[in-house]
């Protein structure tokens, strides 16, 4: 990473410019095919409301050879910068479509077996409540969690990608596989690459359709689709009325496919980061997260970390641990870590609640009474 002077300041400057510039270009696409950038409003049941034209659709053209040789520059620079060094065996998912990179079609795969049609999603995966969280858990059954997102895209496809993302991946120090999540920013500046590679393909061979949208006459019926949304797979089951109402629905996005393996990387990472001071642990477990992109708000500066240090006593028969002991990192610091047993249970003592204090206490005098009996007997 540059030097944290006026050079870095100006580096940085210059790349946030390129990368907005690449924004504007790919959102060029979307206000022309969506009739805005942002929560586009041309889309309609069977297709469009109007279809560009191929002149319109060429005005693009020189914007997006700008953004694709841009984005093929800010991948080479991205690989300059430092990566933690953390790997996981993980079970990646994602669609696998026969002649292309896949976004709207294909075969549920994974790099473990996993290999089915979509409308099979729910006789192999499911979610869970667990207690700890509002959010539920997917995972494969009879196997646990999985990651959906761009590493699993990138693993599962990489042979799908264009020469020249192919290109860009390797002269990033990227394989035909990847299992760092951090790298991940890598792998997104690489599909970059191949989105507009791909949008310059489909315009240059672009005929304007006879009709934007064909008919859709409802029917009752259950339909189930994936599609790669930015952030993963995202799975869809509706079922419909002879009037096409409604009648129950099932989504499952992206981040809540990982949530639970984005849990277990953190978990992870603080024990082999346990060590790092105070803001850079939390920096590191923010990164953690931001290698998902959950939807979550504010989920680049969300984390309030506070490290708890209780003691553990490992006995030949069992574990205990005793959550009264905890102590903040700054306590813990505080004292040099040499605080006594005997210290730290005082001190936690007059922190419970009075009801509480009294039944310790009573529990304290009963111990007491038993130990001057044993010594008279």
């Amino acid at each position: 990473m540059p030097g944290r002077g006026r050079d870095w300041r100006r580096t940085t400057a210059t790349w946030c410019s390129t990368a907005l510039h690449i924004k504007k270009a790919g959102n060029g696409i979307v206000g022309l095919l969506g009739g805005r950038a942002i929560h586009p409003i041309n889309v309609r049941l069977g297709g469009f409301f109007k279809t560009p034209t191929k002149r319109e659709l060429a005005s693009l053209t020189d914007r997006l050879s700008w953004a694709r040789d841009a984005a093929v520059e800010t991948v080479r620079w991205a690989a300059t910068l430092p990566f933690p060094d953390y790997e996981q065996d993980y079970e990646f998912v994602a669609l696998r479509h026969p002649d292309e990179y896949p976004f709207n079609e294909g075969r549920l795969v994974s790099n473990k077996g996993l290999d089915l049609s979509v409308r099979e999603y729910d006789e192999h995966f499911e979610e869970e409540q667990v207690p700890h969280s509002n959010a539920l858990h997917s995972k494969i059954r009879g196997r646990g969690g999985y990651f959906v997102g761009p590493m699993a895209r990138y693993n599962l496809n990489f042979d799908r990608l264009s020469p020249l993302a192919q290109e860009a991946a390797r002269a990033a120090g990227l394989g035909p596989t990847c299992r760092n999540p951090f790298k991940s920013l890598l792998i997104r500046g690489v599909e970059v690459v191949y989105a507009f590679d791909e949008a310059l393909r489909i315009i240059s061979a672009y005929e304007a359709p006879e009709h934007p949208a064909v008919p859709v006459l409802p029917s009752q019926a259950v339909g189930y689709a994936a599609t790669e949304a930015p952030r993963g797979t995202l799975y869809h089951r509706y079922r419909i009325d002879e009037q096409g109402t409604i009648l129950d629905a099932k989504i499952v996005p992206p981040t809540s496919q990982n949530q639970k393996v984005m849990e277990d990387d953190l978990r992870r990472v603080v024990e082999k980061e346990i060590d790092l001071p105070q803001e850079k642990l939390t920096w590191r477990c923010e990164q953690t997260i931001r290698n998902y992109d959950p939807c979550i708000s504010c989920s680049t500066h969300f984390l309030r970390l506070e490290i708890r240090r209780g003691i553990i006593f490992h006995l030949p028969f069992a574990i205990f641990y005793f959550p009264f002991l905890e102590m903040t990192n700054d306590q813990w610091k505080m004292t040099n870590g040499k605080s006594s047993f005997k210290d730290l249970y005082h001190r936690d003592r007059k922190r419970l609640p009075s009801g509480r204090r009294r039944r310790t206490d009573r529990r304290e005098e009963s111990q007491e009474a038993d130990a001057s009996r044993h010594r008279n007997f």
